[in-house]
């Protein structure tokens, strides 16, 4: 839990000043398959940006959002503990060629890059990360995989 100290930075419990992160220069992560759709979750510029399935980017079904300080401190954290920075660029199942396919781009300075994708599988975390993102977007990213 935090709140706001007279200077109006963030504090820890202790009345300790928490480091400020910056959002990510860019996130992107979205999982889908046929005949449903995909649904995404764009992060650029601060803003956050929830595409649900079968919708195009003017969808009133968008979503759009800007995560409060404590959230971008809390999700970066998040995707360190989770260990997407070290996920291998491509995870499969051979001979499988339909289902679900997801794919994640991360460009965060200071906290790491990333570019994974998948087709029926998944590293280990991938559940963490779509809980996390579900956490960031208040249960907008509700994707079943």
């Amino acid at each position: 839990m935090t709140n706001e100290s007279a200077r109006g930075r963030l504090c820890g419990p202790a009345g300790r000043a928490l480091r400020s992160i910056a959002p990510p220069k860019a996130f992107y992560l979205a999982i889908g398959g046929y005949p449903a759709g995909h649904s995404a979750v764009l992060w650029r510029r601060g803003v956050l940006r929830y595409t649900p399935p079968m919708s195009g980017l003017e969808d009133p079904g968008n979503r759009v959002m800007v995560p409060a300080a404590e959230d971008v401190r809390w999700f970066a954290q998040r995707l360190r503990r989770i260990g997407v920075y070290a996920w291998e660029r491509w995870y499969d199942v051979p001979g499988m060629c339909d289902g679900t396919q997801w794919d994640l781009r991360i460009n965060w300075p200071g906290q790491g890059r990333v570019w994974s994708s998948g087709s029926n599988a998944w590293p280990r975390g991938f559940k963490s990360l779509v809980t996390a993102v579900r956490k960031l977007t208040h249960g907008a990213f509700d994707e079943k995989y």
